[in-house]
């Protein structure tokens, strides 16, 4: 996989799926920024770092003008924790996080980043999704809501900049092992048995399926949402 000379903004770079992406997609040849709001230590050194509020405009257009190389390739993989209630007990607020984490950021980020893409006819968005907004089991009700959005909006945008060759997909991603899991040893296996593959996928299965999205092998491909769950779920046709 050659990803020479792409630029690639990484949005949430700090989290678990975004320190993956960082590594592998830079050891592809990709020039990475590794976006942040919190937590810039847990990001490799090695890696150009900007901080901003996503769910902001202004802060968001700040970090964009203080860039040095605007990106070719933009990849969503922002997350925000909170305990998983059922919809009784959930915080009303919760359900706000949700929506600006998952669905304003992106609009916001599409607003002023993909004019320039436009222009150039060229360009692509990533975003990382879940398989629970398929699933929608007990407890996920806000996550759920979030990802289903972020899942609308994906696809309307990837009709809007098809006819400028922008070409924007997701990752459904299962319930993949965490560095943390590996690092020390102690992997959940409970959930092995509701899997068709019969075992987890990791954070690497991720960022290669990101890196071929980013290729130009991929040129072609737009409103995919590519199951990465070990046949748990399967998009119909």
């Amino acid at each position: 996989m050659d990803l020479k000379g792409k630029n690639i903004l990484i949005l949430g770079a700090s989290g678990q799926i975004g320190r993956c992406l960082c590594k592998q997609l830079k050891n592809y040849g990709a020039n990475i920024i590794a976006h942040y709001n919190k937590n810039k230590d847990s990001i490799p050194d090695e890696i150009i770092k900007v901080r901003c509020d996503l769910t902001n405009y202004d802060d968001t257009l700040r970090m964009k003008n203080e860039l040095e190389v605007q990106p070719d390739i933009l990849i969503d993989c922002v997350y925000s924790k909170f305990n998983w209630e059922t919809i009784l007990n959930q915080p009303l607020d919760d359900y706000v996080v949700q929506f600006y984490t998952q669905e304003m950021s992106i609009i916001i980020i599409a607003k002023i980043f993909t004019p320039k893409m436009i222009e150039e006819k060229k360009g692509k968005i990533i975003a990382i999704n879940s398989v629970c907004a398929f699933q929608n089991g007990i407890g996920q009700s806000a996550y759920v809501s979030g990802k289903k959005a972020l899942d609308g909006i994906m696809k309307v945008l990837a009709r809007e900049l098809a006819p400028y060759q922008i070409t924007v997909n997701q990752i459904v991603s299962g319930w993949v092992i965490t560095e943390e899991e590996s690092d020390t040893g102690i992997i959940n296996d409970s959930i092995n048995s509701t899997i068709p593959m019969g075992h987890r996928g990791t954070h690497l299965d991720i960022a290669n399926t990101v890196a071929f999205l980013c290729s130009d092998l991929s040129n072609y491909i737009t409103g995919a949402a590519i199951p990465l769950t070990g046949g748990v779920y399967m998009n119909l046709i």
